[in-house]
């Protein structure tokens, strides 16, 4: 039987090693640019799914002037970050996604219990989930802790 050519064993060499690094388990380090996108877009659309639970919400909490006001922030913040968020230094995003966990939890508690907490405070997903895009497993894990913290204390008014 003959042996495969040099070229289809470097290929076979080169797909393997591809895939490798494809799976390592090392975070990649995201670009200022892609941080600033990703902070931008999340924020955004926390501001308008605010925004929205607002309208439609299954209630009309009392705090609602206040928590238009937040949603709007969130929105500037948004706009401000998609601008000129490439032109930060990388620790600027920890100090983003903290904000934004605080957003999130003054939502929750300005909403006054039940069903109207309970539909902002899905929005920690999008906390956690720019935490484990941006930064590294230890941070990323201190950024969930901070945000625990946040949300007991938000839901335990």
């Amino acid at each position: 039987m003959r042996e495969p050519s040099r070229a289809i064993r470097s290929t076979k060499l080169g797909l393997f090693v591809g895939i490798s690094r494809a799976l390592a388990l090392g975070p990649a380090v995201p670009s200022l640019v892609m941080m600033a996108s990703t902070a931008g877009t999340l924020f955004a659309a926390g501001g308008v799914l605010a925004f929205a639970s607002i309208a439609v919400g299954p209630s009309r909490p009392s705090n609602q002037g206040a928590m238009l006001f937040v949603a709007a922030v969130a929105v500037v913040v948004a706009l401000l970050t998609l601008l000129y968020g490439r032109y930060l230094p990388r620790w600027v995003f920890t100090a983003l996604v903290c904000t934004g966990t605080m957003f999130i939890s003054t939502m929750v508690y300005l909403a006054g219990g039940g069903a109207g907490s309970l539909q902002f405070g899905s929005l920690y997903a999008i906390a956690a989930m720019a935490s484990f895009s941006f930064f590294t497993t230890r941070l990323a894990l201190a950024q969930m802790a901070f945000l625990e913290l946040s949300a007991l204390i938000a839901f335990t008014q």
